[in-house]
């Protein structure tokens, strides 16, 4: 290891640490992590001059004399992170600050026959609005797409989306804002959020977190483990929507029989409630109808939802069972969605025997606590788990912006105001 890489992970070490207590002295910190006093005085001068951390009042001196300890504290304005969920109908992205407080939130609802060019211009649009709206510099952007992705080549591969197949974000993103951009499914980015917001709220955060991403394709599956994801070629652990939940039952694209996906997916609650078409085809942008008509009392689409929510508990069952995860998160991009499936899930668990030991999958279960911002928080919490780890590198390698280029123009529609945006 390099000696810039060396200090960087020394810098690093005390970032972390003072992220998880909040507030340290530079000899705790020392006591820590194992590093000289040099060491730490030099890591906590280049964060002060950063402006990452400050110093507090003096506190008391022991009892055997000397200096007075001076607490370090986390700035959680002085930097921002950028994460965008990518889906067929949608796209939603947010900034949170180093603190891992979620700032902002931007919904764009992608038109059914919008192109590859129409994409990259509304999530660059969107990361332009969000960096207006920060104060403080943007240093890294995440981002959660439907699979497969090829994350280390920053390629979205999603076979069954053309518009997406092949897209190289990552490199589109670095090159239009010259800062950090890092790519994963987007249930595997949920997974992080989830395990970052439980670990602010614990002394110590959960061993395990799967993370159920129901979606208008299929239903994604991200496991964070020991706090690092379990990836895969597929970019993520991979599809929970292909466990077979009748062996006997309705065909699937992968050429088996009764997959999970062909009875509990967003299509299939789009096909099955017979919402619009557009040329022959089930339109995707339609899922979003489906939670707004659930949660107006339409019991036709109710039950829908809670019969799909139980096949989707048998998955879910088999997840417990395989993994044993410590806790099991439910989300969708789609506001109240997911609560619909929950209530399906959790009646199928009621109607299993009482076998388990330890602590009750029901109790293990949980909604995404960011909701339908679920996966574009992970995907921004996910950065900054990579800026606490490598502070320095990040910051010294920022460029200048330009964000007054001038963007493709584009057509989507802001999902809360419901109208059409020209970009």
């Amino acid at each position: 290891m390099k000696a810039a890489e060396l200090f960087d992970s020394s810098v690093g070490r005390i970032l972390e640490l003072v992220y998880e207590r909040r507030q340290l002295a530079r000899h705790e910190i020392a006591d820590e992590v194992g590093l000289t006093r040099t060491t730490v005085s030099k890591g906590v001068s280049v964060l002060i001059n950063k402006g990452i951390v400050s110093e507090g009042d003096p506190g008391q001196a022991s009892s055997r004399g000397g200096p007075r300890p001076i607490p370090l504290t986390l700035n959680p304005h002085s930097v921002n992170f950028i994460g965008v969920d990518i889906r067929r109908e949608k796209i939603t992205a947010v900034t949170i600050d180093l603190g891992g407080a979620l700032q902002k939130m931007i919904v764009r609802e992608m038109a059914p026959d919008a192109s590859t060019t129409d994409f990259v211009a509304v999530i660059e649009s969107a990361v332009v609005e969000l960096k207006s709206h920060c104060t403080q510099r943007v240093v890294a952007i995440g981002v959660g797409s439907i699979g497969p992705v090829d994350a280390n080549a920053g390629v979205i591969r999603a076979t069954y989306f053309k518009q997406l197949e092949f897209l190289p974000i990552v490199s589109k993103l670095e090159r239009r804002f010259g800062i950090s951009v890092a790519l994963r499914v987007g249930s595997v980015m949920g997974a992080y959020g989830e395990a970052c917001i439980v670990a602010a709220q614990a002394t110590a955060g959960p061993k395990s977190v799967a993370f159920v991403m129901v979606d208008y394709g299929g239903i994604g599956l991200g496991l964070i483990s020991g706090g690092s994801a379990w990836l895969t070629d597929h970019g993520g652990v991979g599809e929970l929507g292909h466990v077979v939940v009748d062996l006997n039952g309705r065909q699937c694209v992968c050429g088996r029989r009764g997959c999970l996906v062909e009875y509990a997916s967003g299509r299939v609650l789009v096909k099955q409630l017979g919402y619009h078409r557009r040329n022959g085809e089930w339109e995707h942008s339609w899922l979003a109808q489906v939670a707004v008509d659930a949660e107006a009392g339409d019991r036709r689409v109710q039950q829908a939802v809670l019969k799909a929510g139980e096949f989707l508990g048998c998955g879910i069952v088999d997840i417990d069972r395989l993994l044993r995860p410590e806790r099991i998160v439910i989300g969708s991009s789609h506001e109240h969605l997911a609560e619909w499936y929950m209530r399906g899930i959790r009646a199928h668990l009621a109607s299993l025997p009482d076998s388990e030991s330890g602590p009750r999958l029901l109790d293990r279960l949980f909604l995404a606590a960011n909701g339908s911002a679920a996966i574009a928080y992970g995907a921004a919490a996910m950065q900054l788990k990579h800026f606490l780890r490598s502070p320095s590198r990040i910051l010294d390698t920022l460029a200048e912006i330009d964000l007054t280029r001038t963007m493709p123009n584009t057509r989507c529609r802001d999902e809360r105001s419901g109208k059409t945006l020209q970009i």
